[in-house]
């Protein structure tokens, strides 16, 4: 049966696009993923590649026709096969649960991605299909629809969905405990220290509010206990999860035996063979070392080190001002030590808005913290106590005796020794390459979350889990926009985002309006006793569409949620600024920073 070959959406907005030249001819034999034919739209120029392998048998529209998305334009068979009419456009219906695993003849696959946001013309961020069916799943005899290598934010979230709609599924976990990094060694447990820490700094400023306390006392080893606890649930709650949705969670070391088999290692040294339709690796990644200043676990540590060391150092110097970095800088300012913040770029946070790393550093400073940009890190020398940093900014260079020092540079993606030569797949700088839908080269396997070029946040690995399983299922699937993907700093003040920075829209060609409010002016931020920061919008000024969303101050993470929703949604900023909101919030802030971007904000 013939393949049909369709116009695909190249963004939610794009209702057509024009076939501008096909690149192989009728009668001429073709490739999967061999480029097709080219489009053009109104906002993005591409190649599409060819759905699947055979004689190009028909084409429907000529080159130069404007043709609706969805539409059949061409169509691909055996040598010989009859071609019959073109049928008509019309809209992918989503496959119910219970759908059987072979999947509808496949369209257009989004071509590879090799960067976290390409950049492109203003529009959509990522140029992909609206719909993306998955190749037709694998015939013969298998153990498992799926298998899932790691049981992170990506693998776990991954493993859930896939047994929602109806998939056999086994997730893999090294570890004791299911969740990986996010769950044991990353979100969760830094987001109970900084609890933790945010009391401290209630407690001290509680004679603002006419309550009489003494200074606090912190017990690092009970902080600790609560950090485990927190931890030990959300566990607990992905096993019965898993048990809800009839996942099987197996324990070992998970290595690709094969396009369609994963061998684990128990930590007994027994094997296991698992044999599988679908492979999804979601292996994570771990703390990135750097040769200047190793770890040693004792005086100079990674993030996973210092979540575990109950106690409160003295002083600490933290290289990196990323997330990270930040994070545990502001824990440690809080819990009393003498923090030095270390950043080699020329701002703290330096993805996010530069207004809010200024305004972060600023707040940071005016805590007591000394902060340090453009400054390299060029020796660390280990003593007994401690350990003395020897810091080069510009021409000049200081030294820092410290307890600690904590290097919060990155991570690694864990790719290494997990099979990947057994199914001929390389990685580019340790990132295994992907589609839009998250399928690598070799079709039935998908990767996702650290150990793809895409942002690392737990968020951003659950969405790409979804996304895949989704795909594996022939649903319709959207490829992620990631730049629509918020990004929060659980600092203090904290600091959330999402889509293009100021500076960002204006190298995309935007005609770019900002509008700012500062929480000084919001009535809920002064009763919080935390005023400062501000709200940050950035728009298009021809069609007044939100680009991006910044925001630093009181509760800046979960604000940010509405963000989400109004890019989500295309809004303009006279949508959100019309849009009613509850008085007294902290939500007010964003509506009057949409007031700002068309004139001045009503409390302002």
């Amino acid at each position: 049966m013939a393949t049909e070959v369709v116009m695909p959406q190249m963004g939610e907005s794009i209702a057509e696009g024009t076939i501008t030249k096909w690149l192989v001819g009728v009668g001429e034999k073709v490739e999967r993923d061999q480029p097709l034919f080219e489009i053009s739209t109104d906002k993005v120029d591409a190649e599409i590649p060819s759905p699947a392998a055979g004689i190009l048998l028909a084409i429907h529209n000529a080159a130069g026709e404007t043709v609706p998305v969805n539409k059949v334009v061409g169509l691909i068979g055996a040598a010989g096969e009859t071609a019959g009419a073109a049928p008509a456009a019309s809209a992918p219906a989503p496959q119910p649960a219970s759908a059987p695993m072979a999947a509808p003849a496949p369209a257009a696959v989004a071509p590879a991605v090799a960067a976290t946001a390409p950049a492109a013309p203003p529009a959509a961020a990522v140029a992909a299909p609206a719909h993306v069916p998955a190749a037709a799943a694998p015939e013969g005899e298998f153990d498992y629809d799926l298998v899932i290598v790691g049981s992170g934010p990506g693998g776990y979230v991954a493993a859930i969905r896939a047994g929602q709609l109806g998939m056999k599924v086994a997730c893999v976990e090294k570890d004791p405990k299911f969740g990986g990094t996010c769950t044991h060694r990353g979100c969760i447990p830094t987001k109970a220290l900084l609890h933790s820490a945010e009391l401290v700094d209630q407690i001290r400023h509680a004679g603002d509010f006419g309550i009489a306390v003494g200074e606090p006392a912190i017990e690092i080893e009970k902080v600790h206990a609560y950090k485990r606890g927190i931890v030990d649930k959300s566990a607990s709650g992905i096993e019965s999860l898993f048990k809800k949705y009839k996942v099987e969670g197996v324990r070992g070391y998970g290595r690709l035996n094969g396009a369609h088999s994963v061998e684990v290692t128990a930590a007994d040294g027994s094997r296991r063979t698992l044999t599988t339709r679908f492979v999804m690796i979601a292996t994570g990644s771990v703390p990135r070392d750097i040769r200047v200043a190793p770890s040693n676990g004792t005086t100079i540590l990674n993030s996973d080190h210092i979540l575990e060391m109950e106690r409160i150092p003295k002083s600490i110097v933290v290289l990196g001002a990323g997330a990270v970095g930040t994070e545990f800088a502001s824990v440690f300012k809080s819990f009393g030590s003498d923090v030095t913040l270390v950043e080699m770029l020329p701002r703290i946070l330096p993805i996010e808005d530069e207004e809010v790393s200024k305004e972060l550093e600023r707040q940071l400073k005016k805590r007591g913290m000394k902060v340090m940009t453009a400054t390299q890190l060029t020796k660390a020398e280990p003593h007994d106590g401690g350990v003395k940093v020897t810091l080069k900014q510009g021409d000049k260079e200081s030294e820092i005796d410290a307890e600690i020092l904590l290097v919060a540079v990155g991570r690694a993606p864990v790719t290494e020794d997990i099979g990947l030569d057994k199914v001929g797949l390389t990685t580019e700088k340790g990132y295994l390459q992907i589609n839009g839908v998250m399928q690598t080269k070799v079709p039935n396997i998908y990767a996702l979350g650290d150990v793809v070029p895409t942002p690392w946040l737990a968020h951003i690995a659950s969405a790409e889990g979804i996304l895949a399983v989704e795909h594996m299922k022939a649903m319709a699937v959207h490829p992620l926009n990631y730049d629509r993907t918020p990004s929060c700093t659980y600092c203090e003040p904290e600091v959330g985002s999402v889509g293009l920075t100021e500076a960002k829209a204006k190298e995309r060609g935007y005609d770019v309006g900002v509008g700012k409010f500062s929480f000084m002016a919001s009535g809920k931020a002064r009763i919080l006793g935390k005023a400062q920061g501000f709200v940050k919008i950035v728009r298009d000024k021809k069609y007044d569409e939100i680009l991006g969303v910044h925001i630093i101050g009181p509760h800046a993470t979960d604000l940010i949620a509405e963000a989400c929703v109004a890019l989500q949604a295309e809004m303009t900023t006279e949508e959100l600024m019309h849009t009613i909101h509850a008085h007294p919030t902290l939500s007010e802030a964003v509506m009057e920073a949409a007031h700002a971007t068309l004139g001045p904000p009503i409390h302002s």
